[in-house]
């Protein structure tokens, strides 16, 4: 994700605010942001070196990165009148990571794109809206006092990684990947302009295994060009996994000279460095190892303190910071990773994909294949799948995700919770078969991992696999089609099979850092059980004290609940965070 500061300023009628309006643009200017856009309805001001794009028609701006599909090398034009099309053929024409801003007449449209790679917070001031990639801005300015909605945290822990539209500030909502605004005199309006259900019909199916490959492989080195050309020294974090390495191969073959991180691991965790060298080996780029750094987790902060909304994972801040050493040393100005490549490329353990295909196209030999693939993959008996089909071919299809619940909230807190509300993606159209619901759930649930990482103050993010073009073109891909041959996410191993070491595209095991998070709850067991059981959720109501103060009392080492405590003291952290706030806590600038 790119944060790079950009605020715009929409409206503001009657003197109050156009006064208001004049302060606040020469205040931010005083900040060092440049006012880039100035038109009688929009203020558009930002970092002028910041990648964005200003078509010659005026009252236009593309913040952040935008390629355009009907070019060889996805450049845009300032003249194209295709910028000016309607939203719903502008999709089509254009992908990246950015906010698209138009103003016609009166009329101000702002669209984020579906990757969600630019964050995009809204508040609404009287006649003014206030639209910003940092919402902590609205308090340091002074334009909102910081309210915590807590019927919003405690959805983050009973809805994990399923995003209302609605923020847990009052007075700030997000425009959610896919969304448009639209301000018209004393209107705001917002619509789905992309969603991904569009892609989980039949008639858009890539029915076959081989143009399937084909198809994904292209994608994935278009989109991979496109980024490298955004970038002089990008750095890869390398795992050794199938995503990131092929994420590594894309920017190698677009002549990018990427430097590749991996993780030393923590004793207990599985060492993934052979991976990594292989791959690094093969491509001909650079490895670096770097040691893991639990000392420098302080789990009384979170990195997504000054975010209107808890979304980090404090024990990642150990992997975080040797990051951000790395990229200091040798001078990356973007961070690359393979974030989203297990749901882009439908890493599902279920039978789910047999009962589409049996749906699709009836039993038969192909229907018993396809058992005995999901049995492999799965590491359990033909007849074990074939019973769990058998059971779940005839349950009625979910309408919505199955939510992650944190065991240490307050059950009945739970019980009173509503559902999140405004994320349309999380809501299945009827034809949609119940396998390709799963594989578009899981796109809605890594929307929740693009922010909150300490690096990117340093600089952005980008997770190429979540580009739009591929996004697409997986959504595409029948779900029996990636369990080919017995191997999860096969389509994307056969398409980098001759790209990458056969090590790598025949691994079956994946990196996990369970004794990582395990050690770090221990480390700061004391401090740590103090902070939850004396902490403002406890005092709310949303946390359960008995059942935190029974994991303390017992032996930390399940993996679930390891990650279940690191994720409620997040929570806690950026909760007594915002509770405690006081100007000038954010040193905020361009």
């Amino acid at each position: 994700m790119n944060v790079a500061p950009y605020v715009a300023l929409i409206g503001g009628s009657g003197a109050v605010d156009t006064s208001r309006l004049s302060s606040l643009t020469e205040r931010l200017r005083a900040m060092g942001f440049a006012l880039l856009l100035d038109t009688p309805g929009v203020r558009f001001l930002g970092r002028s070196s910041a990648p964005h794009f200003l078509p010659q028609a005026p009252g236009r701006i593309f913040w952040g990165s935008v390629f355009d599909r009907r070019s060889a090398g996805f450049a845009l034009r300032a003249d194209d009148a295709e910028l000016l099309a309607p939203l719903s053929r502008f999709v089509t024409q254009y992908w990246g990571g950015y906010l698209a801003l138009r103003e016609t007449q009166g009329r101000v449209e702002l669209f984020r794109d579906p990757s969600g790679m630019i964050p995009v917070y809204l508040a609404s001031l009287g006649t003014m809206h206030v639209v910003t990639s940092v919402p902590a801005l609205l308090f340091e300015l002074e334009l909102l006092e910081p309210e915590i909605d807590w019927t919003i945290v405690a959805q983050a822990l009973a809805f994990r990684d399923l995003r209302p539209a609605r923020t847990a500030l009052r007075g700030i909502s997000e425009l959610l990947p896919g969304m448009s605004l639209t301000f018209e005199k004393d209107r705001l309006d917002t619509a789905q302009i992309w969603s991904p259900w569009t892609l989980a019909t039949p008639d858009r199916e890539l029915a076959s295994f081989e143009v399937a490959a084909k198809q994904v492989r292209e994608t994935v080195l278009q989109v991979s060009r496109s980024w490298a050309g955004t970038t002089r020294h990008p750095l890869v974090e390398l795992s050794g996994g199938l995503d990131s390495s092929i994420v590594a191969a894309g920017l190698a073959a677009a002549g990018a000279d990427p430097l590749c991180v991996t993780f030393i691991p923590s004793a207990g965790d599985s060492d993934e460095r052979k991976y990594a060298q292989a791959v690094t080996d093969h491509l001909g780029v650079r490895l670096e190892e770097v040691a893991l750094a639990p000392d420098s987790v302080d789990v009384t902060r979170t990195d997504a303190a000054w975010l209107p909304r808890p979304c980090a994972r404090n024990f990642a801040q150990a992997l975080d910071r040797p990051l951000q050493q790395a990229a200091r040393e040798h001078g990356a100005d973007m961070f690359f990773s393979g974030g989203g490549g297990d749901n882009i490329f439908c890493h599902l353990q279920s039978t789910l994909a047999v009962i589409d295909l049996i749906k699709r196209k009836g039993l038969g030999r192909t229907a018993a294949r396809a058992i005995l693939d999901v049995a492999e993959v799965a590491d359990v008996t033909f007849w074990e799948a074939l019973r769990n089909t058998a059971r779940r071919r005839f349950e009625t299809p979910q309408s919505r995700p199955r939510p992650w619940v944190n065991r240490f909230l307050n059950k009945a807190v739970k019980a009173e919770l509503p559902w999140p509300a405004d994320n349309p993606w999380l809501e299945a159209v009827n034809d949609a078969l119940p396998g390709k619901r799963r594989h578009v759930w899981s796109l809605v649930s890594v929307l929740n991992h693009l922010e909150g990482f300490g690096r990117q103050q340093l600089a952005p993010i980008c997770s190429p696999l979540l580009s739009q073009p591929v996004v697409e073109t997986c959504l595409r891909i029948p779900t029996w089609l990636w369990f080919e041959q017995g191997r999860n996410r096969s389509v994307a191993r056969e398409a980098f099979a001759g790209m990458l070491p056969a090590t790598v595209i025949g691994r079956r095991t994946k990196a996990a850092f369970d004794s990582l998070g395990a050690q770090i709850i221990r480390r700061n067991a004391t401090q740590l059980r103090a902070m939850l059981l004396d902490g403002v959720l406890v005092r709310q109501g949303i946390a359960d004290p008995e059942t935190i103060d029974r994991a303390f009392r017992g032996d930390i080492a399940d993996g679930e609940v390891v990650a279940e405590l690191l994720g409620i003291a997040d929570v806690e952290a950026w909760a007594s965070g915002w509770a405690s706030w006081s100007r000038g806590q954010f040193r905020l600038s361009a």
